[in-house]
């Protein structure tokens, strides 16, 4: 049986999945779904092959499948301070901003300077 809550720890949060480009991470495993309606609606993480063409849903990469998207001539680290960080050495991008969040999110947020998709300061930063 599916833990769905450990999937959402495992993938990029939702509110930046929601910004990912309609082309883009269509092959990911795994979907933020939206469930239920009105003021029953949320959202879980869930195998994409478990979706049909009615459900709202996109894309939830993994840190492996985000990171199989990017330039394979960009050095990466990952730093350990308590949790791993991730931390792509490149001239777009900021090694302090991706000190403050989980791997998943630095790396998806990396993934949108290199291929032009607009985000600010408050649209990294978790929403509940």
């Amino acid at each position: 049986m599916t833990d769905y809550k450990k999937l959402a720890d495992i993938v990029a949060p939702r509110h930046l999945c929601r910004r990912i480009p309609q082309n883009a991470f269509t092959d990911t495993a795994l979907v933020w779904l939206r469930c239920g309606t009105g003021k029953h609606e949320f959202w879980a993480v869930v195998e994409r092959d478990a979706t049909t063409d009615e459900d709202t849903f996109f894309p939830a990469p993994t840190l492996k499948e985000i990171m199989e998207k990017l330039p394979d001539n960009v050095e990466y680290s990952f730093i350990q301070k308590g949790c791993k960080k991730f931390c792509p050495r490149h001239p777009k991008f900021d090694p302090e901003f991706a000190a403050h969040t989980i791997p998943e999110s630095a790396a998806l947020l990396f993934f949108f300077v290199l291929n032009g998709v607009r985000f600010t300061h408050s649209t990294t930063e978790a929403t509940p």
